[in-house]
């Protein structure tokens, strides 16, 4: 059986349910998403996107569905293993993911080092090197470095369905790296 993610906030309850590990769970009524039904996502850093974690589930799903890409419901659910999700862990994603999108950022601004900076600092944070202040302020910095270029980006001609077509396939392989760093970092470590 597959099994996708589900993030579950620090108390393990989510809309007044209270989760078990390997309990089938059933709702009743018409599924739909953000509606009716147990909510899930392909990835972690998707379901991620829903629900800040304290837990991220690994589940299994069954009975009718209502898919939405990178969120749907279903009829029943059960939870087969979950992680801790802390900040340094939040962290480290944050920081393989930066990483990964840093080359492609200074292909095209290569004098712009906001970003690389942010990065240093951010893994300078894990190791007690830098304070709350200066990752707030590198933080900031490659946001705005990441903003000038979308607007200069968005001021040009429209971008034709090739360029969207060539993006969504980076962007689906990016994802699928960042799940699966998140995935080790989660259920490998300790």
């Amino acid at each position: 059986m597959k099994t996708y993610w589900k993030t579950i906030p620090e108390d393990f309850t989510s809309n007044g349910h209270r989760w078990e590990m390997n309990k089938w769970f059933k709702v009743d009524g018409e599924i739909q998403c953000c509606k009716n039904g147990f909510h899930y996502s392909p990835t972690i850093m998707e379901a991620w996107g829903y629900v800040t974690p304290g837990w991220v589930s690994e589940v299994e799903v069954r009975g009718d569905r209502d898919d939405q890409g990178d969120k749907s419901a279903c009829r029943e659910m059960r939870l087969i293993r979950r992680a801790h999700m802390d900040d340094v862990i939040a962290r480290k994603i944050a920081i393989y993911a930066a990483e990964l999108a840093l080359p492609i950022f200074e292909e095209e601004y290569p004098d712009d080092k906001r970003p690389r900076n942010a990065i240093e600092t951010a893994k300078k944070y894990l190791r007690g090197k830098a304070t709350k202040e200066e990752l707030d302020a590198a933080r900031d910095a490659a946001w705005d470095a990441a903003w000038e270029a979308a607007s200069a980006s968005a001021s040009a001609s429209a971008r034709d369905a090739a360029w969207d077509a060539a993006w969504e396939a980076a962007r689906d392989a990016i994802m699928k790296k960042i799940h699966n760093y998140a995935k080790g970092l989660l259920f490998n470590a300790k």
